[in-house]
């Protein structure tokens, strides 16, 4: 349980990519992403953060169970598709403490297309990336591709 309880205490917060978005704003938008939990599940949300949190454009609900080895299972349920998760299966960095999992194709349910999602956190710093591709041609779509992460850093604790 000692992995699980870490893993939530270094997941929940609020974050920003301030530094990031004023450094490059033609690549990266100011966004604020935040986990709580609420009803004993973590829920988040994802917002440009000059409209705020009511302009959302991503809320989720996310469930957590341990696996062997110390591995962290998140099954993420989106409002488009709430009863088809996203599996991000998470693993400790045994050198510096991050968080880390990578979905390599995550189905669109009716859309044709298929999602890339990279997260990786620390306590102090969120990356992550997505990009949808299409199923067919595998053609990017819409995102970032490997390397274009979005930096994030903790602006406060969740309770």
């Amino acid at each position: 349980m000692l992995s699980l309880d870490d893993f939530r205490e270094q997941l929940l917060g609020t974050y920003h990519n301030r530094f990031q978005a004023y450094s490059n704003p033609h690549d990266f938008a100011y966004i604020t992403v935040s986990y709580w939990v609420e009803d004993d599940m973590i829920k988040s949300h994802s917002y440009h953060t000059v409209y705020g949190p009511g302009s959302a454009y991503r809320t989720n609900l996310h469930k957590l169970s341990e696996g062997s080895g110390g591995k962290i299972l998140m099954l993420t349920y989106t409002e488009d598709d709430p009863k088809h998760p996203c599996e991000m299966l998470f693993s400790r960095e045994i050198i510096d403490g991050w968080w880390v999992a990578n979905n390599q194709r995550y189905e669109l349910i009716n859309k044709g297309q298929y999602v890339n999602t990279y997260i990786a956190f620390n306590g102090a710093e969120y990356h992550s990336r997505d990009a949808g591709f299409d199923s067919v041609s595998n053609k990017l779509l819409w995102g970032k591709t490997q390397g274009q992460e979005f930096i994030f850093h903790k602006q406060s604790q969740s309770a």
